[in-house]
């Protein structure tokens, strides 16, 4: 996550350069549709950057909770998109061969919206620790919270080993949080709490009860008939952006998200049209006719 910047459109041509390379049939569905999402909204957001950051004064306290939604999806600037989804390709290859691209999608949604609720709870936390009504102010945008959370995901599937830290030789277990310090020294412009937060989230699902939670959803959804239309994803082409043609779509992921908000929807709120606005957007947006 950051806060907002301004940049010019070199980082998307490097991000093309990258995709090119690897080459797009070497890329599995679900990360190849994110990251086509990501980049459309770059060039097309949703909202303009002021209105899709998260932030405690704005989600919480005007319930402005679709920016729960837009937050992961927005980018500052080219080149902040261009590091999110370079990282995320490498992660996005891996972990979908790993888990399937039925349970990653799910995932990723999963995480899209609790990276931003645990970051209202950090800042919150600080605000009152501190007595600093700043924090309560810092709105941030980015893929990078959901970034750090699969990280954690990945060390936790492939343990052991080192990666490379900015040229630094990390032990794998720790690469986390040394990346969590060494980016927010190099680059004071990112938020600390945004990171920490999908580490948090990583951990939740490595070492707490979230995978439990999704796999006690997921069986709601099997049990309703709906397994199938996962494994109907196929993808169609990729333009300028990204179409993705399910089967049965619309009632799968419906389900699927509908579980998920249902928890987001009792934690968070005591009822308020937004969220219901907020489903729709996701809905229209990554799910799109054509």
């Amino acid at each position: 996550m950051r806060n907002r910047q301004r940049g010019s459109h070199l980082g998307l041509l490097l991000l093309a350069s990258q995709l090119f390379q690897v080459g797009l049939d070497k890329i599995p569905p679900v990360t190849l549709a994110v990251l086509g999402l990501n980049v459309y909204l770059f060039l097309f957001p949703a909202a303009p950057l002021m209105q899709a950051c998260v932030s405690v004064q704005r989600a919480y306290w005007f319930k402005e909770w679709h920016r729960l939604l837009l937050s992961p999806l927005h980018h500052a600037d080219d080149f902040h998109l261009y590091f999110n989804m370079v990282s995320f390709l490498w992660k996005g290859v891996r972990l979908e061969r790993r888990l399937g691209g039925a349970w990653f999608l799910y995932l990723l949604s999963v995480f899209s919206l609790l990276t931003g609720v645990v970051y209202l709870a950090l800042e919150t936390l600080l605000a009152e620790l501190t007595q600093d009504q700043s924090y309560n102010m810092q709105c941030a945008v980015g893929f990078s919270g959901v970034l750090f959370a699969l990280k954690v995901i990945n060390n936790h599937y492939y343990p052991g080993g080192t990666t490379y830290v900015m040229g630094l030789p990390i032990s794998n277990r720790y690469a986390s949080w040394v990346e969590l310090v060494l980016i927010h020294i190099t680059a004071p412009g990112t938020s600390l709490i945004g990171h920490l937060s999908g580490i948090v989230v990583g951990l939740l699902y490595t070492v707490g009860p979230l995978k439990t939670i999704m796999k006690r959803c997921a069986g709601f959804v099997t049990s309703n008939g709906y397994t199938h239309c996962w494994r109907k994803l196929r993808l169609r082409h990729f333009r300028s952006v990204l179409f993705i043609n399910y089967n049965n779509r619309m009632g799968c992921i419906q389900l699927v998200m509908g579980e998920v908000y249902h928890h987001l929807h009792l934690s968070i709120t005591s009822g308020d049209n937004m969220e219901l606005f907020s489903m729709q957007f996701v809905f229209g947006v990554v799910l799109p006719i054509f």
